[in-house]
């Protein structure tokens, strides 16, 4: 099988990896969880996706329909798989070298996907964050926008990302000019 994949992609990208907004690569994960190496298939979906439990939910699955098996009728579920991965696995990040902590400090305003990925990379380029949101606790926002699609136990286990990182949350609070000097 492998031989006639070869053949056909000629060494690129599958077409699931090429059809995903966040390139997670469909082949790399399908061979872990073949392997049943639910943390290794981790380690391949957690890089694309920061909040793999929401994602692993939420997302209209764009890599199904770029399966070539697909065309077979026997497409790969590859969201089911994402899914098992971010249940069943570990995901161990390799430690990172010594990224120097930046003198200035950072705002997001609001507490959407975007807002909190924002929020997270620039925590992990070293600066300090300050998220402003409207919302009571972190996950409310999301609660709201993603009405019950994900149970608030996932959402708040996608929220432990944020631990041990320079992100300050700040509650009922629309931001104002002093608070982002």
């Amino acid at each position: 099988m492998r031989e006639i994949e070869s053949q056909c992609t000629q060494d690129q990208p599958a077409n699931c990896a090429t059809t995903c907004p966040v390139h997670v690569d469909g082949r790399a994960l399908c061979d872990a969880i073949k392997e049943e190496d639910f943390s290794k298939a981790l380690q391949v979906f957690q890089p694309s996706a920061t909040f793999g439990r929401i994602v692993s939910l939420m997302c209209e699955a764009p890599c199904e329909a770029g399966c070539k098996l697909s065309e077979l009728n026997s497409g790969i579920n590859i969201r089911r798989l994402e899914r098992a991965s971010v249940m069943y696995g570990q995901y161990n990040q390799k430690k990172r070298f010594f990224i120097s902590k930046k003198n200035k400090k950072t705002a997001v305003i609001g507490e959407d996907l975007f807002c909190l990925s924002a929020a997270y990379e620039l925590a992990k380029k070293g600066y300090d964050v300050d998220v402003f949101s409207e919302y009571g606790a972190l996950g409310e926002g999301l609660d709201e926008t993603l009405k019950g699609r994900v149970s608030r136990e996932d959402i708040l286990a996608d929220m432990d990302i944020f631990k041990d990182m320079p992100v300050v949350f700040h509650f009922n609070r629309a931001p104002s000019k002093e608070s982002v000097e």
